[in-house]
């Protein structure tokens, strides 16, 4: 039950959970005065405040970026900043007093989006409803991905440490069927209908498989469905703001 509160908000029950653990906790805790309990809860409330602010959480990890990520990240680099010049250290390319690519990153577990948290999932584990996300592709039009990897990334020349997202992006559904023109008319619902098991390559029509964490603008939540012998992945965004593909 907590770790339904914890995502998905206040349930049946839930100021009664709330209280009863609260309780439960204060009893444990060995601080002696009432005036004690008070600065107790007080610093407990401010460390929270604090994690709270930074948008990964978890056991961080440093490890070296593989040949594929390198090219990803550099690619990225290139795209944001085409007045850097910046190489790969195996780069023959390479200028006189020009910038390398750092190639150790720090990894999270997890990502804070508004008041949900994803997790990082490794690609055969069977159930991933806790890295679904979604971004705003193209205007009011969302597109959902599994998240694969969060990690922060420190490069000379750029001035400020970014966070990074590694994300698997579903494969829309060709030839819908005939009930999803219901949803046209709730757009709210970000409704939208995907091959099953299937994800992009990277293509120029599709969002890249390296984002920025910050351009995540929701969750989302997928079942799957077969409709007249066919299977497919139906998806529903928490962004309140999208429109279906």
């Amino acid at each position: 039950m907590g770790e339904q509160v914890r995502r998905f908000g206040p349930v049946h029950g839930f100021w009664t959970f709330m209280f009863e653990r609260l309780n439960k906790l204060l009893k444990g805790v060995e601080v002696g005065t009432l005036a004690n309990v008070v600065v107790h809860a007080q610093r407990e409330v401010q460390e929270l405040i604090e994690l709270e602010k930074s948008p990964v959480h978890g056991t961080a990890y440093n490890r070296r970026l593989d040949s594929t990520m390198q090219d990803k990240l550099l690619a990225w680099y290139h795209r944001q900043y085409p007045d850097q010049a910046l190489f790969k250290a195996t780069d023959a390319k390479a200028l006189p007093g020009s910038l390398y690519l750092v190639l150790q990153a720090t990894h999270y577990p997890q990502l804070r989006v508004g008041s949900y948290k994803l997790y990082a999932t490794e690609v055969d584990r069977p159930n991933k409803s806790n890295a679904l996300m979604q971004i705003c592709f193209e205007r009011r039009v969302q597109w959902v991905g599994e998240l694969c990897d969060i990690f922060q990334h420190m490069q000379p020349g750029i001035g400020k440490c970014l966070t990074f997202a590694l994300v698997d992006w579903l494969v829309p559904l060709q030839d819908l069927p005939s009930y999803a023109d219901l949803y046209h008319p709730y757009p709210e619902l970000e409704v939208d209908f995907w091959e099953p098991g299937q994800y992009l390559q990277d293509t120029e029509w599709a969002p890249p498989a390296l984002i920025l964490a910050e351009d995540i603008c929701g969750v989302a939540a997928r079942c799957t469905m077969e409709f007249e012998g066919r299977r497919m992945w139906i998806t529903t965004g928490m962004s309140k703001d999208g429109k279906s593909l």
